[in-house]
């Protein structure tokens, strides 16, 4: 028996050995299963399995899908109400209807340059500004001048003959009755050349004086000194083209809400000064020196927005440009565009225009006035420089005791493509790149 179990043995060795190793690590598992965290991590497997099971037999959790389309409807919502509120505020309408894309007739091209530059002339207007004194006011001035040094003399000589004989100083004459009134012994009498070096006889000096009192601030559509871009078109000499009339307009869109922008931060102070005059000296804004429109900014080049140009003035002028009435090619392709820090250009979805504004501004109401601008549009500030600046009472121009500051903005434009590409004429879509449909 004991020689049958050993020949067994060596028979099946091997196979004993491995099954002794499988029983004990089977129950080395066994017992690891009983632990608590094991039981746990089984529990979690199970229920995870469970769930599975349950989507498998139920493959569609529609409570669950509901919500989320839902939630998107509402986002489309969200985005639809967004955009649409956006290309509102983005949105201005032409000055007069058959223009956009391209004229009706040669009429409407004549009718729109009517329109644009009686729209230019309300542009100061609208903003409650005045230029320096015209020749005609000057005069006015001088002749109140004259007649009060009139009736200054005329009150001096019946003074002279009312008063009793004045008794010259010792060794002197006293003068005679019904004579010519002594003579001060410095100055001189009303309306000698002495008096009038007085600056309220000045009538340049008053004349000044007065306008600053009636204005909110300086601008101007002179064309020797012009505050603001104006184009060609505004004195045709043919019916201006189709391009020249799209640039004279978004010219204008623009500068329209610059106005906006400075009559909002001059009449939030006017409201506030109860009894004090809303008038130049008491306001933010002093004056709008010039509006410059780079164009449309395409890569590295500008879409150039024609312009007429005026003879130097005080305090103001243009560069060199083409004689008032002579209408240069509009949109020509301009190297070297201004770069900014946000590095934006025309695309697919807006196009980028960038204009530079220099006004005489409260150095307190600086920031502000860059506040009140970019509410106006899609208008973004890409670059502020300022120097302290003082009156100017030799030229004309007064901006009362507050510290004031002489600054030059750089904004950025952007106009949606969607609003405003039907409305534009072939050769700008074509300067700007936009395909045609």
């Amino acid at each position: 028996m004991v020689k049958k179990f050993l020949e067994f043995m060596k028979a099946h060795m091997i196979s004993l050995i491995s099954g002794v190793v499988a029983i004990g690590a089977v129950a080395f598992a066994v017992l690891g299963m009983t632990s608590a965290t094991v039981r746990d991590e089984m529990q979690s497997r199970v229920q995870a399995a469970g769930e599975i099971n349950g989507l498998k037999s139920q493959p569609r959790n529609e409570q669950s899908i509901q919500k989320e389309k839902e939630r998107g409807e509402r986002f489309q919502t969200e985005y639809e109400k967004t955009r649409a509120e956006a290309y509102r505020i983005n949105k201005r309408e032409p000055l007069i209807p058959g223009v956009f894309p391209t004229p009706a007739n040669l009429t409407k091209a004549f009718e729109f340059a009517d329109a644009y530059k009686k729209a230019v002339r309300q542009l100061p207007l609208a903003m409650g500004a005045g230029d320096l004194p015209t020749e005609s006011e000057i005069q006015d001035v001088e002749r109140d001048i004259a007649e009060e040094l009139a009736r200054e003399k005329e009150a001096e000589e019946e003074g002279g003959r009312s008063k009793e004989p004045i008794q010259a100083p010792t060794g002197g004459v006293p003068p005679q009755p019904g004579g010519p009134p002594p003579t001060p012994p410095t100055g001189g009498t009303p309306g000698s050349p002495e008096e009038r070096k007085d600056p309220k006889y000045d009538k340049f000096i008053r004349a000044n004086v007065i306008k600053a009192g009636s204005v909110r601030c300086y601008a101007t559509v002179s064309p020797a000194r012009p505050s603001f871009h104006i184009a060609p078109i505004i004195d045709p000499s043919d019916a201006p083209s189709a391009d020249q009339l799209w640039f004279a307009q978004v010219g204008l869109w623009i500068q329209q809400d610059i106005v906006a922008a400075i009559a909002r931060l001059n009449e939030e102070t006017a409201a506030k000064l109860g009894s004090v005059p809303a008038t130049v000296e008491h306001l933010p804004v002093k004056r709008l020196e010039s509006v410059s429109l780079s164009g449309y900014i395409l890569g590295d080049k500008r879409i150039e927005f024609p312009m007429m140009t005026g003879g130097a003035g005080p305090g103001g002028g243009r560069g060199p440009g083409p004689a008032p009435g002579a209408a240069p090619p509009p949109g020509v392709p301009g190297t070297g565009a201004p770069t900014s820090l946000t590095g934006r250009t025309s695309d697919d979805r807006f196009d980028v225009i960038r204009f530079t504004i220099t006004v005489v501004v409260d150095q307190r109401e600086l920031l502000r006035l860059i506040d009140q601008l970019t509410r106006q549009n899609f208008y973004q500030c890409v670059d502020c420089d300022y120097i302290i600046a003082r009156e100017e009472p030799t030229v004309g121009y007064y901006y009362g005791a507050a510290p004031v500051v002489r600054a030059t903005i750089e904004f950025e434009g952007y106009l949606a493509r969607a609003v405003y590409a039907e409305m534009m004429p072939s050769q700008v879509r074509d300067l700007l790149g936009i395909a045609k449909k």
